[in-house]
C-alpha cells in the first residue's frame, strides 16, 4: 500500500455488497425494523450532494460533521437490509472524505470552496482550512465501520493516524485535555496554519453551538475507546481519560440541590439530552474497557435521571432536558431523533453490562417514539414540503430549497417532534437522520443474542436471524412465535407488564415446561425447525401523570 493510499489522497474505496441468505416469509404486519431500515437508507443515500464532495445540506463545517455520522451509519443499515440502494453513494461519500485526510491523519474543512468561509453563530469567517475534533472523531468511528465491513486494512492505517492527530486538537492542562470553542468560522474549529484562536477552558457547559461543551467532547472519547478496543492503542485510550477528567469536572454537571444529593457526582444534568446520552455512552464503554465500578455507577445514575425527566412508561423523553428558570414546559416537550438514538443504545449497553434490565424502556422508546419521528408518510412530506413556513426557514436558513427537495425527507428523522403536533412532523435534520437510523440498528442487533448455542431474544420485534427468526403480533396480541434454527436453548425476554403467572406456551403443538431466569423464560433440548410459541394477555391501563 502507497503512502497515498494510507493517507487518503486518491483513495480507492471498496464497494461492498451485503451477502446473505434470502428467503420468503410470512409474518405479522407489525412494527420490522428492518423495514424502516430501508426508508432511513432512501434518505441517507440522497441527502449527500455529488456537488459539494458528498457533504450534508449546508456547505460549512455542519456538512462533514453531519456527512460523516451519514458514513458511519450506511454500514449499519446495510446489514440490517441487505440493500443496494444507491450503493455507489457510500464509497463516493468514503472516498471524497477520505480524500480530505492532510498529512497529520486529520480531515480539514476547505476553506477556499464556495460557500464555506461563512462563520458560523456570527463567528468571522476564515481563508485557512479547519478541523473539527467533533467530525474527526465521527470520521474514526465510520471508518471503523467501513474496517468491519470489508475488512481493508487501509482502514487500519488511517484510523491511527487520525487518532494520532486528535491529540493536537486539544489543550492540555494538570491531567486532564479540551477542545477550546476558538470563536472563528465554526465551533470548536483549529484552523490548520494558525490553530485555536481562543484557547480559554469553557466556563460553563451551555457554551457552543448546541448550548454544549458535551456534545464537542463526547464523540472524541466514543472513538478513542473503541479504537483501543480494536488495536489496543494505549495512547489512545491515556487521551480518553484525560478528556473524561475535563467533562467530569463538577462545573458542567447540575447542582442547586438539597446538599445530601450532590448532583454533580450522581451525574445530574442541565442542558442538551443528545449531548449527555452520548457522552454517557462513551464513559460506558470507557468504564467497561478499564473496569471502573464507580463511572459505571455514575453513567446508571445519569440515565436513571434522564428517564426521570421523561415518561421512560411510554419511551418518551423531553428534546431539551430539565427546564430553567426561564422555560415553559412547552419549550422542551418535544423530542430529537438524535437523543432517542443515544438512548436506545445507552439503555441497551448498561443492560447488557449487567448495570440494570433496560429492555422495556428500549421497547418503548423505540415504538413510541424512535419510529414516531420518522418520515415514513410520502403524501405528508410533500404537503409540508409545499407549505410556506417550510420556504420561509430555508430562506432564513440560507439553504437550498433544490437540495433540500433533493432529500425528498423520506426516511429521514425529524429534528424537533413536538408531542402537541401530531400527524406532522417537524423539519428532518442532517444530524438526526443518521443519529436516528443507528437507533434502529441498535435495537435491531441486540434484540436477538447468541453465544455457544445459547439464544437470547431481548426484543419482542419481528427479526430474521442465522439462528432463530421471531414474529411478534404485539402491540395486537400477547404472542411471539420464535421459529428456530440452530439453537439448543432459547430465552425469550417477556415484558415487564406481562403477569408471569399468565403466561403459557408450546413447543410446536405441544405443552412446553420452560423456566424464568429474571424475565426471561427459557426453553432448553430445541431441535431445527422447533416452533416455540409464548402468549400472554395484553394489559390495558389508564395511568395519570403529572
Amino acid at each position: 500500500m502507497s503512502d497515498d493510499q494510507a493517507t487518503g489522497k486518491n483513495p480507492s474505496i471498496k464497494e461492498v455488497s451485503v451477502e446473505g441468505e434470502r428467503y420468503q416469509a410470512e409474518v405479522p404486519d407489525t412494527l420490522d425494523l428492518a423495514e424502516r431500515a430501508r426508508l432511513a437508507l432512501h434518505y441517507l443515500t440522497t441527502c449527500p450532494i455529488p456537488d459539494s464532495d458528498y457533504f450534508v445540506w449546508a456547505d460549512d463545517g455542519t456538512g462533514l460533521v453531519c456527512g460523516v455520522k451519514f458514513a458511519r451509519a450506511l454500514p449499519q443499515m446495510r446489514t440490517m437490509t441487505g440493500s443496494d440502494l444507491n450503493l455507489h453513494v457510500d464509497r463516493a461519500m468514503m472516498e471524497s472524505y477520505v480524500s480530505l485526510i492532510a498529512d497529520d491523519g486529520l480531515i480539514y474543512v476547505p476553506a477556499n470552496t464556495p460557500g464555506r468561509r461563512a462563520g458560523h453563530r456570527n463567528y468571522p469567517p476564515t481563508e485557512e482550512d479547519y478541523a473539527s475534533g467533533h467530525a474527526n472523531s465521527g470520521m474514526m468511528q465510520a471508518m471503523m465501520r467501513w474496517y468491519e465491513r470489508d475488512r481493508d486494512p487501509a482502514w487500519l492505517t488511517r484510523i491511527q493516524r487520525m487518532s494520532d492527530g486528535l491529540a493536537k486538537l486539544f489543550i492540555f492542562k494538570d491531567d486532564y485535555a479540551y477542545n477550546p470553542e476558538g470563536r472563528i468560522v465554526w465551533d470548536f474549529a483549529y484552523l490548520k496554519q494558525s490553530g485555536y484562536m481562543h484557547k480559554e477552558e469553557p466556563a460553563s457547559e451551555q457554551e457552543g453551538a448546541e448550548s454544549s461543551i458535551i456534545i464537542y467532547h463526547c464523540e472524541q472519547i466514543r472513538a478513542l475507546v473503541q479504537w483501543h478496543a480494536m488495536s489496543g492503542d494505549a495512547r489512545a485510550l491515556e487521551l480518553a481519560r484525560k478528556v473524561i477528567d475535563f467533562v467530569l469536572k463538577p462545573k458542567y454537571w447540575e447542582e442547586g440541590e438539597a446538599p445530601y444529593v450532590v448532583g454533580t457526582e450522581r451525574a445530574h444534568w442541565l442542558g442538551h439530552p443528545h449531548a449527555y446520552m452520548a457522552l454517557f455512552r462513551g464513559l460506558l464503554w470507557y468504564a467497561m474497557v478499564t473496569n471502573d465500578m464507580r463511572l459505571k455507577e455514575f453513567v446508571r445514575s445519569g440515565y436513571e435521571y434522564a428517564r426521570d425527566l421523561g415518561l421512560a412508561r411510554i419511551g418518551w423523553l423531553p428534546w431539551a432536558g430539565p427546564p430553567t428558570p426561564t422555560q415553559h414546559f412547552n419549550d422542551i416537550s418535544g423530542s430529537e431523533a438524535c437523543a432517542v438514538g443515544d438512548l436506545v443504545a445507552l439503555s441497551i449497553m448498561l443492560s447488557e453490562a449487567g448495570l440494570g434490565d433496560y429492555w422495556d424502556d428500549v421497547d418503548g422508546v423505540v415504538r413510541n417514539q424512535l419510529v414516531e419521528s420518522q418520515h415514513v408518510e410520502a403524501d405528508l412530506i410533500r404537503a409540508q414540503m409545499g407549505g410556506q413556513p417550510f420556504v420561509d426557514y430555508l430562506q432564513r436558513q440560507k439553504k437550498n430549497q433544490r437540495k433540500m427537495a433533493q432529500a425528498d425527507w423520506l426516511g429521514g428523522f425529524v429534528g424537533a417532534m413536538h408531542v402537541n403536533a401530531f400527524p406532522k412532523l417537524g423539519l428532518p435534520a442532517s444530524c438526526c437522520g443518521p443519529n436516528g437510523a443507528s437507533g434502529l440498528y441498535y435495537a435491531w442487533e441486540s434484540g436477538v443474542r447468541h453465544a455457544d448455542g445459547v439464544v437470547r431474544v431481548n426484543l419482542l420485534l419481528n427479526r430474521a436471524s442465522p439462528w432463530l427468526d421471531v414474529d411478534s403480533y404485539l402491540p395486537y396480541e400477547g404472542k411471539v412465535v420464535v421459529r428456530n434454527k440452530t439453537a439448543r436453548t432459547v430465552a425469550v425476554r417477556v415484558p415487564g407488564w406481562a403477569k408471569k403467572e399468565a403466561v403459557v406456551s408450546r413447543i410446536d403443538d405441544r405443552r412446553a415446561t420452560p423456566f424464568w431466569i429474571g424475565n426471561y423464560l427459557v426453553f432448553e433440548g430445541l431441535g431445527k425447525n422447533d416452533v416455540v410459541t409464548v402468549e400472554f394477555p395484553v394489559v390495558e391501563e389508564t395511568v395519570q401523570y403529572t
